[in-house]
């Protein structure tokens, strides 16, 4: 019995059985597995329809057939995914394949990563990864190696620890494969074609620069044109009109696969420089709010001072709130809360913090200040806004003030042992 016959439909046969290789998707039942090329085969017969019970001869030959790779290509395919599956009994389902850091990897470029704790990962393709790989296409049109190279070097940054160097190879490889499968010459003449190799030209010129047919030999193109990469890979099944341009061998594979590699080491370090810098940066950055943070204002438009201390023999302590705003406090001896309005309708303010040098002393003495923007002007009533501090000498928590109608400032500061009191 045939691949092709082995598929069956829920109210029958299969309508493309004893058909030649003709599309029909998969059906309830069916074995997939997260790899689209092997889905195609089972979709077109080249394999077990239902993708179940699968010797090495069978996978072999289909890869053969359906994708004319050479001999020693599928043999190291098959036989070396059966070993990584340790299939003992040299049968397999699809869905074999989706079993978790056997064959399948993360950081698929078009799958999700299994889940947390789950054996098998997902086998269909993710549409919005599937689009966000073709937005890697340099032109618009093709897909070359070197779009596959910046592809996989941002999606393995994503994780914090790299691809052990079996599955970085195997990730390598699946698209290795792929670019060889799919560089059919475009009827188009406006798509680049890749220049022949000196080995090409002698080749042609000992057989002869056109073909029996009169025709002339077209070039391979340097890429895989992105409508048919999103059909094979979305829809699983081979593109109209499609056939295989030419055998994809041991050699082939593994020369593109050291070319992705070798962009790839390239691109890691241009990202890892890029890294660099940014911390560099944010480090520069920081050193220069916190130099803000600790320089004391010539003539800020609103000063707030809040020092740590004690009044008599009781610790500072939070004051309370206010509810009016033409209220005035008389000026505490060791805390003071100065208002100094500005007239633009943009006002600034900033926030001054003062702790003095005593026995208790959390921090040595030093004056804080934190510029602030506010969009109405300073005597406007119930102007809110939130002040939180961020320094390295002691923790600030949130300061909230109001502006009253005559410029003055009603505060309360959410701070240990600090008291602020209205001049």
């Amino acid at each position: 019995m045939s691949p092709s016959q082995e598929h069956t439909h829920r109210h029958g046969e299969c309508p493309v059985t004893g058909k030649t290789n003709d599309f029909c998707p998969a059906q309830k039942g069916d074995s997939r597995s997260p790899c689209p090329a092997l889905n195609t085969l089972a979709n077109h017969g080249y394999i077990p329809r239902d993708g179940k019970c699968i010797t090495p001869h069978v996978l072999m030959h289909g890869l053969r057939k359906g994708y004319r790779l050479s001999a020693p290509l599928a043999w190291v395919l098959v036989h070396g995914g059966f070993y990584l599956l340790g299939q003992r009994r040299q049968r397999i389902c699809l869905h074999d394949l989706s079993r978790h850091m056997c064959i399948e990897h993360d950081a698929s470029l078009v799958h999700p990563d299994v889940e947390h704790r789950d054996e098998y990962a997902p086998i269909h393709v993710h549409q919005n990864m599937l689009e966000a790989l073709m937005s890697f296409s340099s032109d618009g049109h093709l897909m070359t190696p070197d779009d596959i190279a910046r592809a996989r070097v941002l999606r393995e940054a994503e994780y914090l620890k790299p691809m052990d160097r079996l599955h970085a190879e195997i990730a390598r490889g699946e698209m290795a494969i792929v670019m060889h499968l799919f560089n059919n010459p475009a009827p188009d003449p406006s798509l680049p074609a890749h220049p022949p190799s000196f080995f090409g030209k002698l080749k042609r010129f000992f057989k002869g620069k056109c073909s029996a047919s009169g025709q002339h030999h077209a070039q391979p193109l340097p890429g895989v044109p992105l409508d048919l990469l999103r059909v094979w890979l979305h829809e699983e099944r081979l593109p109209d009109g499609w056939e295989p341009y030419h055998h994809t061998g041991l050699v082939h594979t593994f020369e593109m696969s050291t070319r992705i590699r070798t962009e790839m080491n390239k691109l890691a370090k241009e990202v890892a420089k890029e890294k660099a810098l940014l911390r560099s940066s944010t480090e520069a950055e920081q050193e220069v709010i916190a130099a803000a943070v600790t320089a004391a204002p010539d003539e800020p438009p609103f000063g707030i001072v809040l020092e740590q201390g004690e009044i008599g023999d009781e610790p500072l302590s939070d004051p309370p709130r206010h509810h009016h705003h033409h209220h005035h406090h008389q000026p505490s001896p060791s805390g003071t809360l100065r208002s100094t309005a500005s007239t633009s309708s943009s006002a600034s303010a900033s926030l001054q913090v003062e702790t003095p040098i005593t026995p208790d002393a959390a921090v040595p003495q030093t004056i804080l200040e934190l510029p602030v923007l506010t969009d109405s002007p300073p005597d406007s009533p119930q102007v809110e806004e939130k002040i939180t501090m961020i320094t390295e000498l002691r923790p600030v928590r949130d300061i909230s003030y109001s502006a009253g109608s005559e410029g003055e400032l009603e505060g309360v500061a959410a701070l240990p042992r600090v008291a602020v009191a209205a001049c």
